[in-house]
């Protein structure tokens, strides 16, 4: 425990020239990236309650395949940047280090293959080169990944690692392992009321040793300290939002957002008039901005399978 507190630093920083690097057209026409974007399914879920995400079929009616989308960064100046990390390896060699109630109700088929580790070696590179992971929050299906990266710097917001270290209830310890966290020795952690606004965002914060291309952006509800990762690409702008909604559908307004996605959120949010502030901000950013930024979730299957083509090189 004291060696991990030692080694969270405070990113606190406030880049004076930030509101300038996320001016939405000033940032896109004066300035150009190079890197490549890679979209991985580090986990596929096969839910044995498909209600529980959809809301449409009896609680009991089949089951609904998920992903788990992470994406992969090959930057210019920073080695590889991978955005949320799915499972470890020896999760899947040993599924009983994960809680029996995830394991019974999303049933993954625990395969190495679709592991970060092994979907980063299967595309050529060294995950060694792997130096950044940002977090969208620290569930055991986003940040278990970790333990296959220990050099790797991770990110997140402060709330969250206190949530996942500190937390007593029964929701914590279903959605986090606190131990597997204690052992990951370096970590950045974030101030979600620190930052500027951007297209209706508020406190959007840049990475530390990332210069102005990725930025931390709080959506709290589904977790207490969820946020989303900003990225800033040659042809546009991304936003992985992680678990600040389920399906793409919900970003949509009414008639075509379905009044309800069933029972997922409710039961593991946090704050749900958090949560449901979070997911209009991102309506929002998806109406007024849909044609520049390109919105993604952790686990929509169908969302997961139209971007990944589109977004290969940028």
């Amino acid at each position: 425990m004291k060696s991990i507190l030692k080694s969270i630093k405070y990113s606190y920083l406030i880049n004076d020239k930030l509101k300038k690097h996320f001016d939405f057209m000033n940032t896109m026409r004066e300035k150009e990236t190079d890197m490549k974007v890679h979209h991985l399914n580090c986990t596929t879920f096969n839910l044995r309650f498909a209600k529980t995400f959809d809301g449409k079929r009896s609680i009991f009616d089949g089951s609904l395949s998920c992903v788990t989308h992470c994406l992969l960064i090959e930057t210019q100046n920073a080695g590889l940047v991978l955005i949320d990390s799915g499972f470890s390896i020896q999760d899947a060699i040993t599924p009983g280090r994960v809680s029996p109630i995830f394991r019974f109700t999303f049933r993954p088929p625990w395969a190495i293959e679709e592991t970060a580790l092994t979907n980063i070696k299967m595309l050529g590179y060294s995950p060694k080169d792997v130096r950044h992971i940002l977090l969208t929050h620290l569930d055991c299906d986003h940040a278990n990944g970790l333990y296959d990266f220990p050099w790797a710097t991770a990110h997140v917001y402060n709330e969250e690692m206190k949530s996942a270290l500190f937390g007593k209830s029964l929701q914590n310890r279903l959605r986090y392992n606190c131990q597997r966290l204690k052992q990951h020795e370096n970590w950045e952690v974030y101030n979600n009321n620190v930052g500027d606004n951007w297209n209706g965002l508020k406190n959007v914060c840049a990475v530390k040793g990332l210069g102005d291309e990725f930025a931390i952006v709080p959506l709290p509800g589904h977790s207490v300290g969820h946020g989303g990762i900003l990225i800033r690409a040659n042809d546009g702008w991304i936003l992985h939002a992680g678990d600040a909604y389920i399906m793409h559908s919900e970003l949509e307004p009414a008639p075509y957002g379905p009044a309800n996605t069933g029972l997922f959120q409710p039961i593991m949010e946090s704050d749900g008039k958090s949560r449901k502030e979070s997911l209009a901000q991102l309506s929002q950013l998806h109406q007024k901005y849909g044609d520049e930024v390109i919105i993604l979730c952790a686990h929509d299957k169908e969302e997961f399978a139209n971007n990944r083509d589109i977004i290969s090189e940028t």
